[in-house]
């Protein structure tokens, strides 16, 4: 059996239809890892060879998964709940307001610093998480700024 007809028949070949499922997908990789090593340990078999680059591709997969775990998307769950999947427009905004705000014909230009601060305040406010930074660096705001050595 050729590699891609294993993978085609395993349901591998459709890795985007995962949504999320990463049980699922670590789960056909692993029933897929099987056939492909007893092939590839079968030196006298023609296939030998691909079927091991296949399954080093589909380890290196399953290490890649099960280490993402936690943060790969359910791409379909996320439209039915109508949230936003890319952050193409956020990015955008971010770049356009960086460079109108650190353009050196500005008159109010931002330094690289003020930039970063201004950037790690309002992700602090998008992630709620503002209240408990601002308490947590409070003392540092009392001693004068000193620029690495």
């Amino acid at each position: 059996m050729l590699a891609h007809e294993l993978l085609a028949g395993r349901g591998l070949a459709e890795l985007p239809a995962w949504h999320g499922q990463v049980q699922r997908a670590l789960d056909l990789i692993s029933d897929t890892l099987g056939p492909l090593e007893a092939t590839t340990n079968d030196e006298a078999s023609p296939v030998a060879a691909p079927a091991g680059k296949v399954a080093a591709v589909l380890r290196a997969l399953e290490t890649y998964v099960s280490g993402q775990s936690e943060i790969i998307i359910d791409y379909a769950t996320a439209r039915r709940c109508e949230q936003p999947i890319s952050t193409a427009t956020t990015e955008s905004t971010v770049q356009w307001l960086l460079h109108r705000r650190m353009n050196a014909k500005q008159q109010m230009r931002w330094s690289p610093r003020g930039a970063h601060l201004m950037l790690k305040v309002r992700t602090a406010v998008m992630n709620g998480t503002f209240d408990k930074d601002h308490t947590a660096a409070e003392w540092r705001a009392k001693r004068p700024y000193r620029r690495a050595a």
